[in-house]
Formats: structure tokens, C-alpha cells, sequence
């Protein structure tokens, strides 16, 4: 006969296998179809494996913003969490606790920046997402196979210190690096805080503003701000529509959301190369799972496709 110990034991271990683990992603603006498309990822994940996906609904991506989310996640159940890294610095205090805990950590779409790799490898698992240089160096090849006579090119990133965006950067210019028809304006790269007007407002300005020496003009977006919102971007560039289809003006942008493949049909996107946000949502959560049952890594990288969208006549 058992014991009434060893039964309530049973009883405890029982009920504890019936509660579903919560695991809580930590991104960016949630109104960005990107994050939209991860979220549905993490949620198509978490049914499966029976688990619960609570996405954060940030308002906007701001690490400020970030930091208090991830310090209100402190007081609750948690058992794991994804981040979507925009400043690399605000995090380190924060996810120690996590680390402490023995709750898994992973990042999603934007790692910390390498030359902190060694004050986060305890604490983050692992990376979730594209592998940003062969992004950023992918749009470059497609600019040089478009672009036929000389243009002043600038770049619009984010926020000046999120990695992920910066190995863009740095891939985009590795691939142009020996053309003689692309020349970067001196005042670029510009940095819009991930903001869709701010975006399409710097856009315009290096059109419309800046010298160009009698040259074309290519506007390269290092993420998807400018053209989540149809209306907006539609009203500010199209009038560029001729110049687009010519080739005196080229307007590439990572992402390849429903909004922006609409844009780059109706000629007012020179080409998009899409990243798998589904897919990312999908695999952070997977990974967490596996951390959270002890499951050892095979890789703290694990890349996600990237596609191609060229605007074709």
C-alpha cells in the first residue's frame, strides 16, 4: 500500500504536468506585420506543443520600452523568453535574473552586437533569425544587377545601435564594394527609429533634398518602416513612379510583407527581399521548449530563409 506521502507526491507531480508552460516574447512594434507574422508563428508552435505564447504587445520598438517588460516579466510565471534585441547594453542587468532562475533565454531577429558576445553567452542561448550580413550583402547584388549608370545610393536604417540592422550595413556595402557606379551621399547613412513616418519622411528628403551631382538616386531601407502603411507611402512616392520604372531612382527595401509585395506590384519598389518571421516565431518557441526540458543545443545560431522579391516590368 503507498503512503499517503508518496500519494500526495503523485498527486503534486500530476497536477504540475497539467499546467502549460508560458513562454513570453519581448520584440518590437507589434503593429509591424513582421512581428504580426511571428507572433502567428509562436501561437502555430505553442498549440502544437501544447504551451502558451504571450507576445508582448509593445507599442513601439523603443528599448525603453523593452527594459520595463522584460523587468514586469520578474514578478510573474515565466518560462522562457525571446527577445528581439534593439540596444544591446539595456538588457544585461536585466536578463541575469532570468539566468539566475534558470529560465531560457534566446534572442529573435536582432542578437546582441558581437563585441559583447562575451558578456551575454551565459545568459542568451541562443539566435533565432536571418543571417543579417548575407542579407544586407543579397540586396546589394540585386542593386548591382539593376542599376546601370551612376547613383548617389542612401541608406535608412533603425536605430543606430541594433546589430542586426548595422550587419546589414555591413553586408550591403561588402557587396558593392568594387562598383564604380554607386557612390554613398555624404550625408547618409539616416536612422529612423524604426518610425513609418519618420521613415517615408527621409526617404522624401533624400529624393527630393539632397544634391545629387547629376546623378541617379537609390534609397535603400535596412527594414520594412516605410512601406507598412499602403496610404502613406503610396501618397509620398508616387510620383516617382516613372522614375522608378527608368531606373533613375531605385527604392529597395528589406521585408516582403502583403503591403509591401502590393507596393512593389504596383511599381513603387524597385525590389524586397523577404525575411521567415513566421518561421522565427516558430522556431524560438521550439528552441525555448527544448532548453526548458533540458535538451542540449546542436548551434546558438539558427538561421532562417530569406526570398528575393525583384520588381519586374
Amino acid at each position: 500500500m503507498k503512503s499517503i506521502l508518496s500519494v500526495i507526491v503523485s498527486l503534486f507531480l500530476y497536477s504540475n504536468s497539467l499546467i502549460a508552460q508560458d513562454f513570453y516574447f519581448v520584440t518590437k512594434s507589434i503593429e509591424i506585420p513582421f512581428f504580426k507574422k511571428m507572433k502567428q508563428g509562436c501561437i502555430n508552435k505553442a498549440k502544437e506543443l501544447n504551451v502558451n505564447c504571450h507576445f508582448i504587445e509593445m507599442s513601439a520598438g523603443n528599448p525603453f520600452l523593452q527594459k520595463n517588460a522584460i523587468k514586469a516579466l520578474q514578478t510573474q510565471k515565466v518560462d522562457g523568453l525571446a527577445l528581439s534585441v534593439i540596444h544591446s547594453k539595456f538588457h544585461i542587468d536585466s536578463l541575469k535574473y532570468f539566468k539566475e532562475n534558470n529560465i531560457p533565454v534566446v534572442t529573435v531577429d536582432a542578437d546582441f552586437a558581437k563585441g559583447i558576445h562575451g558578456q551575454v553567452d551565459d545568459l542568451r542561448a541562443a539566435y533565432i533569425g536571418s543571417d543579417n550580413f548575407k542579407l544586407g550583402y543579397d540586396l546589394g547584388k540585386h542593386l548591382l544587377s539593376i542599376v546601370k549608370f551612376k547613383h548617389e545610393y542612401c541608406i535608412v536604417s533603425g536605430y543606430k545601435a541594433s546589430d542586426n540592422l548595422n550587419e546589414r550595413i555591413k553586408g550591403f556595402k561588402k557587396a558593392i564594394s568594387q562598383s564604380k557606379l554607386l557612390e554613398e551621399h555624404h550625408r547618409c547613412p539616416l536612422y529612423s527609429l524604426e518610425d513609418t513616418d519618420s521613415s517615408i519622411r527621409q526617404g522624401v528628403s533624400f529624393i527630393e533634398d539632397f544634391d545629387n551631382h547629376g546623378m541617379g538616386k537609390t534609397l535603400v531601407y535596412m527594414g520594412g518602416w516605410a512601406q507598412i502603411d499602403i496610404d502613406k507611402y503610396t501618397k509620398a512616392f508616387e510620383k516617382y513612379k516613372q522614375n522608378i520604372k527608368n531606373k533613375t531612382i531605385n527604392i529597395l527595401s528589406i521585408d516582403a510583407s502583403k503591403e509591401q509585395i502590393f507596393l512593389l506590384k504596383q511599381g513603387l519598389s524597385s525590389g524586397n527581399l523577404g525575411q521567415s518571421p513566421f518561421e522565427m516565431g516558430e522556431k524560438a518557441l521550439d528552441t525555448l521548449f527544448n532548453l526548458k526540458q533540458g535538451k542540449k543545443l546542436s548551434s546558438n545560431v539558427i538561421h532562417t530563409n530569406s526570398v528575393l522579391y525583384p520588381y519586374k516590368l
